[in-house]
């Protein structure tokens, strides 16, 4: 389900606009490019595609923005075409975003250009392969535009994608869940001992008698408010240690709507957790 080709005529959206006259061909042309443009506060990553159409199309689907334009066209012509359609644009996009974030996750399929969620928040994958001497891996996020770029040994190799991702997700998990249960234990006037990630079939966070948290892993798929449940749930219980009346009287206190919040997460085919 992450991964779908461009296929306006079945689900994507698309759009035609006619370039200016007089145009001249842009220098050094590539057929395919990746390119980013801002429109308004927002830097939208796009891919461009030369053709030899004489109009400029876009079309919007779950991989993001496909811009297909005439070989002569000048970059700076496009820009202006792009901007042109700032509204259109941002708005399909954030439709297809609304409806990615509707739908029940499935399989990963380990490529590029597959959607990632990070904390609900669906990030474009890039997979290249590493510069030749260097033997690290890396992962780098860019919140901006939405794109997580993973330079490994060799990009079609799945498990050494999917290890690495794992990786990098679990240590993202760790600093996000510190920092949240630091957070809420200064507000809820509570000292928890220790943070720890639990990958446990059946629940998504414990609290031991001695103070120790463990939350899920896969919560740093979860949006931010299902995981501040989560954090808030396990704090309370440094104060009572069952799911007493009294239990939830503190959760409710720092959490009123967290009957809508653990609906959420209890419920079947969470729409925000991938199947890895």
């Amino acid at each position: 389900m992450f991964r779908r080709h461009p296929d306006p005529a079945s689900g994507g959206t698309a759009h035609g606009t006619p370039p200016k006259a007089g145009t001249t061909r842009p220098p050094q042309t590539r057929l395919v490019q990746k390119r980013q443009i801002m429109l308004g506060d927002r830097c939208i990553d796009y891919t461009l595609k030369r053709s030899s159409r004489r109009t400029v199309g876009f079309v919007i689907d779950r991989e993001g923005l496909t811009i297909t334009a005439p070989l002569r066209l000048s970059l700076a012509t496009l820009d202006e075409a792009i901007v042109s359609k700032q509204s259109w644009i941002i708005g399909k996009l954030d439709n297809w975003l609304a409806k990615f974030a509707a739908e029940p996750a499935g399989p990963i399929q380990w490529q590029d250009g597959m959607l990632f969620p990070v904390f609900g928040e669906p990030y474009h994958l890039r997979i290249v392969a590493l510069a030749t001497g260097r033997r690290t891996t890396q992962v780098i996020a860019q919140p901006v535009s939405r794109t997580l770029t993973l330079m490994v040994r060799d990009p079609s190799d799945a498990e050494m994608v999917r290890l690495a991702l794992l990786r990098w997700l679990q240590g993202e998990a760790r600093r996000v869940f510190a920092e949240r249960l630091d957070h809420y234990a200064a507000r809820m006037g509570v000292r928890y001992a220790g943070l720890g990630l639990s990958s446990a079939r059946t629940r998504w966070g414990s609290c031991s008698s001695t103070g120790q948290i463990r939350l899920h892993w896969r919560l740093a798929h979860a949006p931010m408010t299902l995981l501040d449940y989560v954090v808030v749930h396990e704090l309370a219980h440094l104060r009572e240690m069952n799911h007493s009346d009294r239990f939830w009287a503190i959760v409710s206190q720092e959490m009123p709507d967290y009957s809508e919040r653990r609906a959420r997460l209890r419920g079947p085919n969470a729409d925000w957790l991938p199947h890895w």
